[in-house]
């Protein structure tokens, strides 16, 4: 699965992706604990390696054979600015700044930033995106979301529920897309992840509810 996401998203050519890709890859496994038999994660690890050296056979054939550009475009990431994505940046926080102080507190509204025009999209950023458009108390609620997930992956992880890794891998894509994307502003993103981090909620409650049965029983 995650060789197969992976090589669509080098095809595709998209920088953002594939950076979520990897980290969703490495980073639950690494944040596991051992397994209650005291089995190491080794043996994922070195799947994972095999399946990045794979990804680079991979990905110099298609650039080469089709005119994949990936590689080229994440070298170009310092020139191009993220496709532009520091001259939105500049232009969202400006006009927020320029702003009276009403608007500063609570907004301008829902997709004011293109709606505004400042960008032909969005602020290709969740963080400034919230700010512009609902203020510092709507950016102040988008952090504490952020901070309760992540905090909710961590109860995953001390009491070993088996959705850790899908719960992780979906928290990091939702991070990762906040900062260098726009996910916010399409509800069917919000959607599918919010789905998976709610399945690892529902489990830790379930294992919590079954442990206190448990030892009401005895």
């Amino acid at each position: 699965m995650i060789f197969i996401a992976a090589l669509l998203t080098i095809i595709s050519g998209k920088r953002t992706a594939l950076i979520s890709i990897i980290l969703c890859g490495f980073l639950p496994p690494l944040l596991e604990k051992d397994d209650k038999r005291g089995k190491k994660k080794t043996g994922t690890m070195v799947f994972l390696m095999i399946v990045c050296i794979m990804l680079v056979y991979v990905s110099e054939y298609l650039s080469k054979s089709i005119n994949i550009t990936i590689i080229e475009r994440m070298q170009s990431l310092q020139e191009d600015g993220g496709s532009g994505r520091t001259t939105t940046y500049a232009l969202v926080w400006d006009a927020f700044k320029s702003s009276n102080i009403v608007k500063q507190v609570i907004g301008h509204g829902y997709n004011a930033v293109y709606l505004d025009k400042i960008s032909i999209s969005s602020a290709h950023n969740d963080f400034l995106e919230v700010l512009y458009d609902y203020g510092a108390i709507g950016l102040l609620f988008y952090v504490l979301l952020l901070f309760n997930f992540i905090f909710e992956a961590v109860k995953l992880r001390k009491t070993q529920c088996e959705s850790f890794a899908a719960v992780t891998a979906s928290i990091l894509i939702y991070i990762t897309l906040s900062c260098v994307s726009h996910l916010i502003i399409y509800p069917t993103y919000n959607v599918f992840l919010l789905f998976i981090i709610s399945m690892g909620f529902s489990e830790y409650e379930k294992n919590q509810k079954n442990s206190v049965g448990g030892e009401a029983t005895k």
